[in-house]
């Protein structure tokens, strides 16, 4: 009888699905990333660095305009703290911020 190499259908059909089950989960991977379908690029492992890069640097900058615009309106309502503290004071005590006249010049000390 003659050897033959033929490879069972089964274990045929088990290795090509856990190839497609392979190359599905990486491209849902870089789907849930934001990566864009079409790429140009004959690297494509390139073009989505590059594209995962530019995404975080996105997030960044979303992340800093919002921390600025935080750091403003804190400011914003100090001021306005302020300003009411400064209101009311003057309306207690309406010189309080005015000091002494002193006349200019420089004291010199005798030795």
């Amino acid at each position: 009888m003659k050897k033959t190499s033929k490879e069972n259908p089964v274990t045929f059909f088990r290795k090509a699905d856990e190839a497609r089950q392979k190359v599905v989960k990486r491209s849902l991977k870089k789907a849930q990333n934001g990566i864009q379908v079409n790429a140009t690029s004959t690297n494509p492992a390139l073009d989505y660095d590059k594209q995962m890069l530019a995404k975080q640097q996105a997030e960044n900058m979303k992340m800093r305009s919002k921390e600025i615009e935080a750091k403003r309106k804190l400011e914003d309502q100090t001021k306005m703290t302020n300003k009411f503290k400064t209101d009311a004071l003057n309306e207690m005590y309406p010189n309080y911020q005015i000091g002494q006249n002193k006349k200019g010049g420089s004291v010199k000390r005798k030795k």
